[in-house]
Formats: structure tokens, sequence, C-alpha cells
């Protein structure tokens, strides 16, 4: 076996792992991509996604990037209740649960199938926090008992949060 490597415009170098047979015959086992980090990746996406590898950049502040290493000090819900309070109280352990209330697309027949996703759990709660830090437009939420909290993304998508 040995490693070729040669030069594309998209990238430094292609590397295949080749295979020589008998007669001359030259097989081609695996291909990868190597050296990539040459030149900007926003450049390059285009011809990197003609050869089908998918890339997105974007960049947040680090306040609005749910860590699960972090330590959150315990949220008090006396006053206004905000999304960056519910994710630091998410990652703080105090929400056990959250549970859709309905979820709303411009297929009402679809929706009405799948009645509104009612009832259904959010099972990823680190990955709900990191959507309330990320995506706060027309975000709202409020107390409505002493241990439940309704939340929601304006008419989209509305939830019920229980703190322990």
């Amino acid at each position: 076996m040995f490693y070729s490597r040669s030069p594309l415009p998209f990238c430094q170098h292609l590397s295949a792992k080749r295979t020589a047979l008998p007669f001359g015959t030259v097989f081609v086992s695996s291909l990868s991509l190597n050296y990539c980090r040459a030149g900007n990746y926003a450049e390059n996406s285009e011809r990197l996604e003609i050869i089908g590898v998918k890339y997105h950049e974007s960049e947040l502040k680090a306040c609005r990037v749910a860590s699960p290493f972090a330590k959150v000090k315990k949220q008090t819900f006396t006053g206004k209740v905000t999304a960056v309070k519910i994710a630091k109280a998410i990652l703080a352990g105090q929400i056990i649960e959250i549970t859709c209330t309905g979820r709303y697309t411009d297929d009402y027949y679809d929706d009405a199938k799948r009645n509104f996703c009612k009832g259904k759990k959010v099972t990823d709660l680190l990955k709900f926090a990191g959507e309330l830090l990320e995506d706060k437009s027309c975000f709202g939420a409020a107390l409505t008992a002493p241990k439940i909290v309704s939340l929601g993304w304006g008419s989209f998508a509305s939830y019920e949060a229980v703190i322990a």
C-alpha cells in the first residue's frame, strides 16, 4: 500500500489509499481529505459542497453558548423570567421536565395529525438550553404556578417547564 497526494483547487491535498494488484491494476480502497486547513473554509465551502462536504460557519458570543461543564448558580424565579434565566436553571438542574403544550407550523393538517405535539417531553435539556441562549427572538416566559413556567417563541412553539 502507498499513499499518493495530488493538488486540488478546493483543498491542498487529497489522499487515497491504494493497493497494487497483480497485472498492474491499482485499486482505490478509501478516499479522504487531508490538509484542508490550507486556505479559508468560507472561500472553499462552495467547492467542498461539490464533493459532498457541508460546511457552515457562524460566530456566537461566549454568553450565548451552553456548556455542561460551567458552574451555574441556582436561579430564583421572582420578577421577570427570561430565556437566560431558564437556560441557567436547566444547567443548574433546577428544571426537571419540559413538556410541549403546542407547536405550530404553516401546515395545519400535519400539525393536527400530530396533535400539535402536545404532551411530548423534551428529551435533550442541554440542547434546549442552547436553543434558549442562541435564539431569543420573540421569546416570552411567565411563572404560571409556583413550580411551573410557561415559555415559548411567539405563536410558533409553547412549552411548560417544571421547577424542582
